[in-house]
């Protein structure tokens, strides 16, 4: 359904689904206020979590019975074929991009599949641009709002949760009043994971663990120097630990670089 933003022009509305916290709230608000968006986006990377799998399932028919359009799914390829992060690492023996300081892990597989989907949904429309993009930056982290570089002449950037003062914990709320409640929406052997959920996911799912460790270890043949942590934080060290360091001998060792797929989740926090 097409919306005007701030008594501007009429325009369709795509939303960039994460499915975490932050963007499931987004989505539930959206519903409550009667915006039906014209396209619900989620990029697919291969890294979720079982339970993130099953939530995707069951929200998406939340969506559906309450008017709004099915997930559009987008899974970028590799020679005709869905690869995922994963597998592009073991292949070429290296680590998630955030793990040496970048984002372009999460450009390549989440944000560049959705821009290269939408332009296409524009043109096969001939639509006239730019089209509201809605964002799922929360009012605690509104320094991304003005972070991502956008092709303005085809999207105007809307941030939903910026916009009506809600934080991380309003989501979660607003979330649980809806009885839904999201995962983790980045992937298992995410760099920005903090030691705390480095041990969850050793608790909760050590298989995945051990994938993540296999990852690990592939990429020390092209850059022993640096974990999944990054230079910073080997994750097989890590795991064999006995007790977490102190915070005072142990200044923040994760990433500075914020991942581009944080919607509000735990794994990225030490004390949840």
């Amino acid at each position: 359904m097409p919306i005007a933003l701030h008594n501007g022009p009429i325009r369709p509305l795509i939303v960039r689904y994460l499915a975490g916290v932050n963007s499931t709230a987004l989505l539930i608000e959206c519903t409550r206020l009667g915006l039906i968006a014209d396209l619900i986006l989620f990029a697919d990377a291969g890294g979720e979590r079982p339970e993130t799998v099953a939530f995707l399932r069951n929200f998406e028919q939340w969506l559906v019975d309450h008017g709004q359009p099915a997930l559009t799914v987008l899974r970028k390829t590799h020679q005709n074929a869905f690869e995922g992060l994963e597998q592009e690492c073991l292949r070429r023996q290296i680590l998630p991009g955030l793990a040496y300081g970048h984002k372009s892990c999460a450009l390549k597989y989440k944000t560049d599949p959705m821009d290269h989907f939408t332009r296409g949904w524009i043109r096969e429309r001939k639509l006239t641009p730019p089209v509201v993009v809605a964002w799922s930056f929360d009012a605690g982290e509104s320094r991304r709002a003005s972070g991502p570089s956008m092709d303005l002449a085809t999207y105007i950037p809307w941030y939903p949760l910026v916009e009506w003062n809600w934080d991380r914990e309003q989501a979660a709320k607003v979330c649980a009043a809806s009885e839904l409640h999201p995962g983790e929406s980045s992937c298992f052997f995410c760099p920005a994971t903090s030691r705390a959920g480095i041990r969850r996911l050793k608790q909760s799912h050590p298989s995945l663990l051990d994938r993540a460790l296999a990852l690990e270890r592939e990429a020390q043949h092209t850059a022993p120097a640096v974990g999944l942590g990054g230079a910073r934080l080997r994750w097989d060290e890590e795991v064999t630990r006995s007790v977490l360091p102190t915070r005072e001998g142990d200044p923040d060792h994760r990433i500075r670089v914020p991942c581009e797929c944080y919607d509000g989740q735990e794994s990225f926090y030490e004390n949840v």
